[in-house]
Parts: C-alpha cells; sequence; structure tokens
C-alpha cells in the first residue's frame, strides 16, 4: 500500500471513528433525555397517587355501624307459638308442609362467618313463604323477621329459584296430546 492510499484508509478510518463517536454521544444524550422523561413520569405518578389518597380522605365516610341491631321477635317468639291455623293462615301452608319445603330447600342453608351469623335456614324459608302469601312490602317482611330489606329480596328471589329448581319437576307436568284433548273438551 502506498503512502497515499494508507493515508485515505486511515482518514476515512478517522471520519467513521468520529461518525461513530458522534452516534455514541447523540445515543447517550436521547439516554439522557428518555432517563429524564421516565423520572418525571414517576414523579408525575407519585404525586397522582399523593392527590388521590387526599381526595380518598375527603371522600372517606367512616362507617359507625357495621350492622344495625334489628328485632326479629315476631319470628322467634310470636312465629314458634302460632297455633296451627294462624300458622297457615300467615304462610298458606300447613308446618309439616313448611318442614316439607325446608328440607327441599336445604341447599339455601348459609354457613355463619367471623363477620356475623347467617340467617337460619327455617328463617330464610319463611321469609320466602311469606312474601309469597302475603302482599306485605319488602321493609314490613324486614321487620317482622329482622333482617335487613336487601336481605328479604336477595333471599327471596333464591327461595323461588330453589323451589322452582327442586320442586316443580314433581308438582306441574304439562299434559301430554291426548290428555289435552280431554282436558279442551272439559272447558
Amino acid at each position: 500500500m502506498s503512502d497515499d492510499g494508507e493515508l485515505q484508509f486511515w482518514t476515512a478510518f478517522a471520519v467513521k471513528e468520529a461518525a461513530i463517536y458522534q452516534l455514541q454521544m447523540q445515543q447517550q444524550h436521547l439516554q439522557a433525555e428518555i432517563d429524564e422523561i421516565d423520572e418525571e413520569l414517576q414523579q408525575t405518578a407519585k404525586r397522582r397517587k399523593l392527590r388521590m389518597a387526599a381526595i380518598m380522605r375527603l371522600c372517606f365516610r367512616e362507617r359507625h355501624v357495621w350492622s344495625y341491631h334489628r328485632s326479629s321477635s315476631w319470628y322467634d317468639t310470636t312465629l314458634t307459638n302460632l297455633p296451627d291455623s294462624a300458622f297457615k293462615e300467615n304462610f298458606r301452608v300447613s308446618r309439616t308442609t313448611f318442614t316439607y319445603i325446608v328440607n327441599a330447600c336445604e341447599c339455601m342453608g348459609r354457613q355463619d362467618t367471623n363477620m356475623r351469623r347467617a340467617n337460619p335456614l327455617d328463617k330464610r324459608v319463611a321469609i320466602g313463604l311469606y312474601r309469597l302469601a302475603s302482599s306485605a312490602e319488602e321493609r314490613t317482611v324486614a321487620h317482622l323477621f329482622g333482617v335487613s330489606r336487601p336481605s328479604v329480596n336477595l333471599i327471596f328471589r333464591e327461595f323461588c329459584r330453589v323451589v322452582v329448581q327442586r320442586l316443580e319437576h314433581l308438582y306441574i307436568r304439562l299434559p301430554r296430546a291426548c290428555e289435552m284433548a280431554d282436558h279442551l273438551r272439559q272447558f
């Protein structure tokens, strides 16, 4: 290689090295900007969390009562002492039928938790039957049984669903085609 070729080689090499150095410097500068933006984002997120915590503290409403004490004296005392005729008048079923329905609806039973005691199964069934048997509002049923109105609603819906699932096929049957003609003639 001649001196001229060697000079060109080293010149080109130096130019490439300078370009690489410049690119590395740009890369470092861009990385520094990215790090700075990331830091700003983290600081913004921290400030947002602090603001949200402050807002939550302002909006927080301390609960003084986990659950209200409700009197269930009608269910606990009066209902157990009702004569059979009054029981049937209130629930539209006899005590024997009531017991049968309680046994059929045993999947409605709930377990006590550390937070509160569960409503017993017979009380849940009684709520469902009383709601079906009377025109009483949820509020009235809730007062009689010593539970909340939302509990009456949930228990009533669950009771209806369970009765349909467990007992409908035993007592309700659509007539067959041959029986249908008989039924139509009777009208």
